[in-house]
């Protein structure tokens, strides 16, 4: 029961990331170089990178809403 506990501890935060990272892989998009800057910036801030991720989208979703 311990075992499960740590292991959903120390996965749970890393949840953002893979969704990031899968988001980043299958969104339409034509400018290659975005993505790669964004699965660097998700792989080499692990949770702070996929949280970062999606704050830009939402504000980028508003903007264009806006314009």
């Amino acid at each position: 029961m311990r075992l499960v506990i740590i292991i959903l501890i120390l996965l749970l935060p890393m949840v953002p990331t893979f969704l990031a990272i899968r988001d980043v892989v299958y969104r339409p998009s034509d400018d290659p170089q975005k993505k790669m800057i964004w699965l660097l910036i998700i792989i080499f801030l692990p949770v702070l990178g996929g949280l970062i991720y999606f704050a830009f989208k939402k504000f980028r979703k508003i903007a264009e809403k806006i314009s």
